[in-house]
């Protein structure tokens, strides 16, 4: 065999070829001397992952901070970078979970970045507050409620402006006001008090007309109720006043405050009101006939 040049790469090649057989064969190198040597003493067998770790965990001898072995130098791409992709959310547990199979002999990847999780955070606010609404349906006696919690330790200045416009303490709010559009499948849209169209609606904070957006890492599940973004400020901060969705299929917001914890079933049903030629308006009337704050 010639010289080694890499005693670290020819161990890494060695050590993964004893994975594939699934042979345990013991592999050392002599120090200097580049000569291999094997013995029939067993070790423990290592994915291929794991090897492929540990032969770039260790830098090269002589390496030093400038050389494309230290962390710092790594490309992103590299198995040894502990960074986080933020881009890998949807992807969560992918490198948990995976197994590949190589001749018969299955073996569990290593886990190479953290698994980042898409569940809602736990509420540090017990008990979480709660608003109702009613809704009429145009053609349909009985009302239907919606219960839905908020999430106050998440965005506060958004559920307190929900709750505001829920109980009227202002002189307005949400009731008698109508949902004003239906994207069948996906969400219905409500909260302009004032044109019941799109086109007004305000926050019931201080003075002004719109609060700034306050943006959350709650899960995206179905019935996460979201506030509509109006405008940015001077600062490019986006902007929300009274308006919102409520959704009913899975997708990426970032703008959630609370869940409808009742009634979702009637929601999914409301969607498909959504008239396609009136840019989604409702084909029948949807108003909000009550709401308010529900007791603890």
């Amino acid at each position: 065999m010639s010289t080694v040049t890499d005693q670290s790469a020819i161990k890494a090649l060695v050590q993964w070829r004893q994975w594939w057989w699934g042979g345990g064969i013991s592999v050392t190198l002599s120090a200097g001397s580049g000569v291999m040597k094997s013995s029939a003493e067993s070790t423990p067998r290592k994915s291929i992952g794991e090897v492929i770790y540990d032969a770039f965990k260790s830098p090269r001898k002589g390496s030093t901070a400038e050389g494309r072995n230290t962390p710092e130098n790594r490309s992103p791409g590299s198995p040894a970078r502990g960074c986080v992709d933020r881009r890998a959310q949807s992807l969560a547990g992918h490198y948990s979970s995976r197994r590949l199979a190589h001749n018969g002999h299955h073996s569990k990847v290593a886990i190479l970045r953290p698994a980042l999780s898409l569940e809602a955070p736990m509420p540090t606010i017990q008990p979480l507050p709660r608003v109702y609404m009613d809704l009429s349906i145009e053609g349909i006696k009985q009302t239907a409620r919606l219960v839905i919690e908020l999430r106050p330790d998440m965005a506060p200045k958004l559920c307190e402006n929900f709750i505001a416009l829920c109980t009227g303490e202002r002189g307005f709010g949400y009731r008698d006001s109508q949902m004003f559009r239906c994207l069948p499948g996906w969400w219905i849209q409500g909260g302009d008090f004032q044109c019941n169209d799109g086109e007004g609606g305000r926050a019931a904070l201080g003075d002004s007309e719109l609060i700034s957006a306050e943006t959350t890492e709650l899960e995206p599940k179905p019935g996460a109720v979201e506030m509509l973004c109006m405008s940015t400020n001077d600062k490019g901060s986006l902007m929300v006043g009274s308006q919102f969705f409520i959704h009913v299929k899975k997708y990426s917001y970032t703008h959630v405050f609370g869940y409808v914890i009742e009634g979702l079933d009637i929601i999914d049903k409301i969607t498909q009101l959504g008239d396609a030629t009136q840019v989604y308006r409702p084909s029948k009337t949807i108003t909000i006939c009550d709401c308010g704050r529900l007791a603890a």
